[in-house]
């Protein structure tokens, strides 16, 4: 009797926990896309459509490169390309995601994939606009291996 006691009050408590825990203020998209399995070529360009924005606003935007240990490089060169719906180019980077450090540890946590953030520079927005940001990797080789998702994680 005293265990069911126990569990009927801690229930509530679990509960809130979870909550508070699973909501990241200010997130507004969070979505990851597969690399093709067969390798990763500079063509294939990957697309990120955002919601319409109903308020002018500065996001901060965080690249997640989910990767596997068969990746043959440190680094991970990557264009970066927003464009508004009306055609306009409104930001256009290229980014370095480190995803092993010297000694060839992983720079990201996860089993059986890694996963390495890398945050962008940020982003201002206009209401009343779709944003979509394209990705694509600037490697020297065409074609590469090892990568296996890329996200991105939108934060206003």
């Amino acid at each position: 009797m005293k265990c069911r006691q126990y569990v009927l009050c801690l229930l509530p408590a679990l509960l809130l926990t979870a909550a508070v825990c699973s909501c990241r203020r200010g997130m507004m998209y969070h979505q990851y896309t597969d690399v093709p399995t067969w390798g990763w070529t500079q063509a294939d360009t990957l697309h990120f459509v955002m919601p319409e924005m109903r308020e002018r606003t500065m996001l901060t935007t965080n690249i997640g490169v989910r990767s596997t240990s068969s990746y043959p490089y440190r680094m991970l060169h990557l264009l970066t390309t927003v464009t508004r719906d009306d055609g306009m180019v409104v930001q256009s980077d290229t980014v370095y995601v480190a995803l092993y450090d010297g000694q060839g540890q992983p720079m990201g946590q996860g089993f059986p994939y890694t996963t390495t953030m890398k945050q962008l520079p940020p982003l201002h927005v206009d209401s009343g606009h779709v944003y979509t940001y394209s990705i694509s990797h600037v490697m020297k080789d065409v074609r590469v291996k090892g990568i296996v998702k890329l996200g991105l994680e939108v934060m206003e």
